[in-house]
């Protein structure tokens, strides 16, 4: 009985250990992104690229001379001048077949990729800076995605709301099932806190242990958390780590790990605290 007894505190323990664990690690997670939302942000606008198709004959002393005032302008994060040569290599490559070849000639014009700073990465902005490149006299044309700078905006703001709003829903579920997971472990023992509380044992004296156990098994669950999303990150740290300020991810650890801890402690107090004060006959 005793060996059967001891194996049920320990499955249970090991229950409480693991659901704990991977509800913190999920919401681990969700803090990562709520946290890195606008370094996303930033990252995808300014992966947009406008193309500024330039006039055919064009000396290349100009248009250096072009490309330097470009990266000049408070829009512009970085220019690349590509070459008709280049352009051809490059279009080759994505329709997989010699065009130039098949025409006897290159008609692909000289351009400059501009890639734009985030906060002018946007409908409006674009816009305004298009009408002032076409009106220089070596532009023939500008070119931009407008459809995929429309959907960027669109699903940033939508990605911030559903993020913000699930971490929140995550956070009370970790509150609630946390709570519930402790509880149940408390309800256990509430005969043997009534029984210290009947032979003279102070408030202080029967919630030591507990909060004790509690602040062990909060920081091991919390510890177990964070070496899993540490893992994760690790496993794919050649685009997280581009992405991903590392005082963020640094920020997230601390944050699961006293989420662990204040929870769990937290929770046994009140569980505690509330047999404590129940009436013996209230306990069955």
């Amino acid at each position: 009985m005793k060996n059967k007894l001891r194996l049920r505190i320990i499955n249970s323990y090991l229950t409480s250990t693991i659901s704990i664990t991977f509800v913190l690690l999920l919401l681990g997670v969700f803090y990562l992104l709520l946290l890195n939302v606008k370094t996303l942000s930033t990252f995808a606008k300014e992966s947009i690229i406008v193309s500024v198709l330039l006039k055919p004959n064009i000396e290349e002393a100009e248009i250096l001379n072009f490309q330097k005032n470009l990266d000049s302008k408070k829009y512009c994060k970085e220019t690349d001048f590509v070459t008709k040569e280049r352009a051809a290599e490059e279009l080759k490559t994505s329709i997989n077949e010699d065009f130039i070849e098949i025409l006897g000639y290159n008609p692909l014009p000289e351009s400059i990729n501009i890639k734009l700073n985030a906060e002018y990465s946007n409908t409006d902005s674009i816009a305004i800076i298009e009408e002032q490149l076409s009106n220089n006299k070596i532009v023939s044309d500008v070119f931009y995605f407008k459809s995929l700078v429309h959907q960027v905006d669109t699903n940033i703001k939508n990605i911030g709301v559903i993020i913000s709003s699930v971490s929140f829903l995550l956070f009370l579920i970790t509150i609630t099932l946390i709570n519930n997971t402790i509880r149940l472990e408390v309800y256990s023992k509430r005969f043997s806190i009534k029984t210290m509380q009947l032979v003279g044992a102070t408030k202080k004296f029967i919630l030591k242990p507990f909060i004790v156990k509690s602040l062990f098994h909060g920081a091991i669950t919390s510890l177990l958390s964070i070496s899993i999303l540490m893992l994760f990150i690790l496993y794919f740290q050649s685009n997280i780590y581009g992405l991903v300020p590392i005082k963020n991810i640094a920020l997230v650890f601390l944050i699961v790990f006293l989420t662990g801890i204040i929870i769990t402690v937290g929770a046994t107090f009140v569980s505690v605290l509330r047999y404590i004060e129940t009436k013996i006959e209230n306990l069955y």
